[in-house]
């Protein structure tokens, strides 16, 4: 469950990223499109960190909660 409540959002914000993206593509004259693509990815970067970050948590407390065995066996 706590995963869950972490991972949602950041789907949500990748999502949202990505379409703020697409749009600066398809409307040019409407905003500086190169500015708000390195904001994109700035904003990608940052939630890739995240993820990762997330990910790591999420092994280190399996492995010192006796859930996962070190080396990606399972302790079930």
């Amino acid at each position: 469950m706590f995963s869950h409540e972490f991972r949602n959002p950041l789907a949500i914000i990748q999502s949202q990223a990505r379409v703020a993206g697409r749009e600066a593509a398809a409307h040019p004259k409407d905003a500086d499109p190169s500015r708000i693509l390195r904001k994109q990815r700035i904003f990608e970067q940052a939630l890739a960190h995240l993820e990762m970050l997330f990910q790591q948590w999420l092994e280190d407390n399996c492995l010192t909660s006796g859930e996962l065995e070190p080396g990606g066996g399972s302790g079930a």
